[in-house]
């Protein structure tokens, strides 16, 4: 099958033909469309063909600057390593330049040398290799900001590097053939192309690393979910190699912009950081771009967020409120009040979890379960029911269901899988009509103060909120039992 060669295509309303080319997805990032498109100012046929050459080689131009990682408006930034290659690409066409003139007088490069460092003395290094800088920057179709850190850093090294070539210089002319054949050695003395013209893989993308990062790290479902959503919003087919610091800096500015707070942006943050830190570190990326950028007021934004448990009044006023609402807020209520579990803990409970050994009432909070997990491996406990649960009639409404059941039946997981996700919005929305600014979580920070109250030593009260911390001695067991229920039972936490 014979390929048809690209030709102009003809705008059926004007007449005038245009080039039209289609961007590969893995670069539509980094040209930020999907075709690229110019009109040829021409309908005459033979005219728009010769000139559709032209802008074919313009596009083919920037599609290979994309694959290298370059923007249309060139890298904005240089790195150290960079920058140093870059000033030695300037000594090299220096060097390379000179190499077939004559040697001249010593007196003209020591003038030279003499210029340059009063230019040293007087602060104006920079100033001095101004018109050098900018025609090599030209050369190499970069885009550096006068007086930015990478222009000033790559002004310096260009300045040392002039001082380097004078002091050739002149030992060229002062020693003749044996000096030609070392300026043919050091022009040759060359690292690493720089990052812009190295050779981008574009296969390796931000979605390539993510899905490998989850492989290898094996997050829990909600993180690989929110990462990869984040990830999406920053742009999951960008090339690993085409992103800079300030890619990630205007990512941040962007959502800092939004009146976000510090904490949601810093969350996004941290998905960059996961994948890209793992790039780094598996040597897919020579330098992480996210390295040292932050965000400010992250610290008074985390005590400012600082959960504080129930007050009395306010668990009086919510356990009071359950008693007349449907059977999941209800029992939800109560249950967190009475254990201090998180609400994932006992949304994804069986009824066969809660069982009577003995004259006392448990909760098995496991991850042994169907669909059942939990946050760490030290929340497996099992944990006496609060002797208030009876009277309030929640043991005979575990009895009266069927054999294999849910503890609550109405609940359903997520959409990753997580019992406590649905739930968690549904008791909030109601809770919160009755105790605005709060949610279930409080439950636990007000079952701590209790057992604080009650001068439950540590190690019960850590095994009963599933912390770590645990002693080897209260591990649980037929002993241990009827110590956590005195425990448990000492607690004010019912409804006044």
């Amino acid at each position: 099958m014979v390929c048809a060669m690209a030709r102009p295509w003809k705008h059926p309303a004007t007449g005038i033909y245009w080039y039209r080319k289609v961007v590969p997805a893995p670069l539509r990032v980094t040209l930020g469309k999907r075709e690229l498109k110019w009109s040829l100012g021409t309908k005459d046929t033979e005219e728009a063909k010769r000139r559709h050459r032209e802008a074919a080689d313009r596009a083919d131009l920037m599609i290979a600057s994309a694959r290298r990682g370059i923007t249309p408006g060139g890298a904005t930034t240089l790195n150290a390593q960079d920058t140093m290659s870059l000033g030695a690409e300037w000594l090299r066409r220096r060097l390379m330049a000179q190499q077939a003139a004559p040697p001249s007088e010593p007196i003209g490069w020591e003038t030279m040398i003499d210029a340059l460092e009063d230019a040293d003395e007087n602060g104006q290094r920079v100033a001095y290799v101004e018109r050098e800088v900018e025609a090599l920057l030209r050369a190499e179709g970069l885009n550096l900001k006068p007086g930015s850190d990478s222009h000033r850093r790559l002004s310096q090294v260009i300045f040392d590097h002039h001082l380097d070539f004078y002091a050739m210089m002149l030992r060229r002319s002062e020693g003749g053939a044996a000096e030609v054949v070392a300026m043919k050695r050091e022009a040759k003395l060359l690292g690493d192309a720089p990052a812009w013209k190295r050779p981008v893989d574009g296969t390796k993308t931000i979605e390539w690393a993510l899905d490998r990062w989850i492989e290898e790290r094996k997050p829990k479902a909600k993180t690989a979910y929110e990462w990869r959503c984040i990830l999406k919003q920053f742009g999951l087919e960008t090339t690993l190699q085409g992103v800079t610091p300030s890619d990630v800096v205007a990512f941040k500015a962007r959502w800092v912009s939004a009146d976000q707070k510090p904490n949601t942006v810093n969350k996004k943050l941290q998905a960059l950081r996961a994948v890209f830190g793992w790039a780094h570190d598996n040597k897919h990326l020579e330098h992480d771009p996210t390295e040292g950028i932050g965000v400010a007021g992250l610290k008074q934004d985390r005590l400012r967020k600082k959960r504080v448990g129930y007050t009395r009044d306010e668990a009086s006023k919510l356990l009071k409120a359950a008693r007349s609402a449907d059977t999941t807020n209800r029992w939800i209520t109560w249950l967190l009040a009475a254990t201090g579990c998180r609400i994932q803990e006992v949304a994804q409970a069986f009824a066969s979890d809660v069982k009577k050994e003995g004259t006392i009432w448990t909760l098995t909070v496991t991850e042994a379960g169907d669909g059942q997990s939990l946050k760490t491996s030290r929340a497996n406990r099992t944990v006496p029911l609060h002797p208030m649960l009876k009277s309030e009639g929640f043991f005979e409404y575990v009895m009266k269901l069927p054999k294999g059941s849910r503890l609550f039946r109405d609940i359903k997981p997520d959409r990753l899988g997580n019992w406590g996700g649905n739930v968690d919005k549904t008791w909030n929305r109601w809770a919160k009509k009755i105790v605005p600014a709060k949610s279930a979580h409080c439950w636990r920070h007000a079952f701590k103060t209790a057992l604080r109250n009650a001068r439950t030593p540590d190690e019960i009260s850590n095994y009963l909120m599933g912390h770590a911390g645990v002693g080897e001695g209260i591990t649980y067991g037929e002993k241990e039992l009827p110590m956590l229920a005195k425990a448990v039972a000492r607690l004010k936490v019912g409804a006044e």
